[in-house]
């Protein structure tokens, strides 16, 4: 397990008594079962609980400051040394140097580790868990990120669930000394112009030299290493750099039945001769009520806790092989994925049609589902202005860039409410790392000339490039992941028509219908649901949340649960998950 905690007196003077870090350490532990492998203190005006991680790490010199981290941490230099720019990884860290008496808290360049903060009077409160500063600080519920989370599923930006607790964004250090409290943004993506004028032969070769380069710098050869594996891009690059680097590691693609997903990973597996392992639930699998109390400790409020409640089950069992693991999140930013949506208007402005992304990327059509009928215009309102706040401000930075440049950096601070609150979750059982956000490798791909990465052409060429034999393979897309040629023109059919379908599909605001779940994963989610209402979690009238709902909409939704066929499980797991959050830090609605 991994984690921090700490609290810091602003003036640098004001002691902070031991008691009151051991009041926020036991809130930690109650909700995420961990306990505190270290105290560190900064004087007697900043005090810090480090969960698992590496020891403490002083400074070369021989003086008495020193750091520590939670996440996956990377530097080529001792931490308390590094300059955080030079950093590698998603993390959370704290380090004090007594050469000035300051006292750095900071987060990674994306903000991939869930890194929180509170002020409360002369203090500052910090935590990879939202949660437990929420019932240390007795912090009322922030209706405002309620209402975001029902209608995305997500946190987006600073919002939390809690009025004054607020996720920090990516690279971003606090620093505490002899003139208070300061904050500031250490490192930002740059497009590189030599970069973005190459040829798309010359980026190929480029981009395929970072990521080798970058995974050998990194990785530890002695590491033992899950890779996901799904029928797409992104993990199978994955899998091919992991074997150029002569990294050990195993292949999972995790799936219940013969998926697409399933039958193209065993393909590319063969093909490669990589170790390869069809993760499946064990028959008569159930959702134990311990394991949701996990997710709703470990998740806090941004994840669903059916799905994250199964996929920390998952995560325990590969603990017990191998201590790492490494997903593709991220490698979106190699092809078309952040800007697709612009269609023929993509690379040819600096304008960015907002409306297109917030409705195809951030807000899809959804139903109302059990939601107050009076409630959902209110909702949907204030979801969409806060995110277009939230979006545009990401990419203020970059307003002279062209709108694909843009909208990678809004498809970032997107990603951070998904791969980075899994990401955050996950270091309850193992280590992930999501190498494509890492700084260089992000930044090759970020700085690749748009015309390139359209029809995954980058993609294509990089996979062939480190495996000719696993880009043969076709992809869930449609046509194998190697470029276009007269040769096998004819393979990449599906392809296209499916591009086609997509942007029609998206053109007239129309959601993808969703797959069933597998039987065996249904049965576990309805069962978990009943047990649920049997505790008052779907009762209006006992819930904290229950002003949200309409009853007799909410009632229904949760007996078609038990019915074979039922798909509507988003609504029902966010609503548990808003309320179940909410009971657990004792939170004033």
């Amino acid at each position: 397990m991994s984690g921090l905690i700490g609290v810091v007196a602003h003036d640098g003077r004001s002691a902070v008594p031991e008691q009151e870090l051991e009041s926020l350490v036991r809130t930690y532990v109650v909700r995420r079962g961990a306990s505190p492998v270290r105290h560190v203190a900064a004087g007697k005006w900043a005090r810090f609980a480090q969960f698992g991680g590496a020891a403490d790490d002083r400074a070369s010199n021989g003086s008495s400051s020193w750091a520590i981290h939670a996440g996956a941490l990377h530097t080529a230099c001792r931490l308390a040394d590094a300059r955080l720019d030079e950093l590698e990884g998603q993390f959370a860290g704290v380090r004090y140097r007594t050469d000035g008496d300051v006292l750095e808290v900071f987060n990674d360049p994306f903000g991939m580790q869930q890194f929180y903060c509170a002020s409360q009077a002369d203090r500052t409160y910090v935590s990879t868990s939202a949660s437990a500063l929420a019932a240390h600080l007795d912090a009322p519920v922030n209706e405002d990120g309620v209402r975001l989370y029902l209608r995305t599923g997500k946190q987006l930006g600073t919002i939390t669930l809690w009025h004054g607790i607020e996720r920090l964004d990516p690279a971003t250090v606090l620093s505490f000394g002899p003139r208070g409290r300061t904050s500031s943004t250490y490192w930002r993506p740059a497009v590189d112009p030599a970069v973005r004028s190459m040829s798309l032969a010359r980026t190929i070769d480029y981009v395929t030299e970072v990521c080798i380069f970058t995974v050998e710098r990194w990785f530890d050869t002695n590491d033992c290493i899950w890779a996901d594996l799904t029928g797409g891009y992104d993990s199978r690059l994955v899998n091919a750099l992991l074997t150029r680097a002569g990294i050990e590691f195993r292949a999972n693609t995790a799936g219940e039945e013969e998926t697409v997903d399933v039958r193209i990973a065993r393909e590319v597996a063969s093909a490669g001769g990589l170790q390869w392992q069809h993760e499946r639930l064990p028959p008569g699998w159930r959702l134990e009520r311990d394991q949701l109390q996990e997710a709703v400790g470990w998740g806090d409020g941004t994840l669903d806790v059916l799905l994250l409640a199964e996929v920390l089950w998952r995560q325990r069992e590969r603990r017990r092989s191998y201590p790492v693991v490494v997903n593709g999140g991220g490698g979106e930013h190699l092809g078309p994925m952040p800007w697709s949506q612009e269609f023929n208007r993509a690379g040819r402005s600096r304008d960015v049609n907002l409306d297109n992304f917030m409705r195809m990327r951030m807000l899809p059509p959804v139903p109302a589902g059990a939601l107050r009928a009076e409630l959902v215009d209110d909702v949907e309102a204030f979801c969409r202005e806060y995110s277009r706040d939230v979006f545009l401000h990401r990419a203020k930075p970059y307003h002279e860039e062209l709108n694909t440049s843009q909208l990678d950096m809004m498809y970032v601070y997107r990603a951070v409410s998904h791969f980075g609150a899994f990401r955050s979750a996950f270091d309850a059982h193992i280590r992930t790392e999501l190498p494509f956000y890492f700084k260089d490798i992000f930044g090759a791909g970020f700085s690749a000339h748009h015309r390139w990465r359209n029809g995954h052409r980058l993609h294509r060429g990089v996979i062939e490039r480190l495996s000719p034999r696993l880009s043969a393979v076709a992809t869930e897309r449609g046509g194998p992941a190697q470029p276009f040629r007269l040769t096998n023109a004819h393979r990449f059919l599906p392809y296209y028509t499916r591009l086609a379908r997509t942007a029609v599909r998206k053109i007239r605001g129309t959601r993808a219908p969703a797959a069933p779940m597998p039987v065996s994963q249904a049965s576990a989610y309805a069962l978990s649901i009943q047990e649920l209402r049997g505790e008052g979690v779907f009762d209006p009238q006992s819930m904290r949340t229950g002003s949200l709902y309409d009853p007799e909409a909410l009632e229904r939704m949760v007996q078609h649960a038990a019915t074979p066929g039922f798909r509507d499980w988003t609504q029902l797991g966010r609503i548990a998950t808003l309320e179940l959050t909410v009971r657990n830090t004792g939170s004033a609605s």
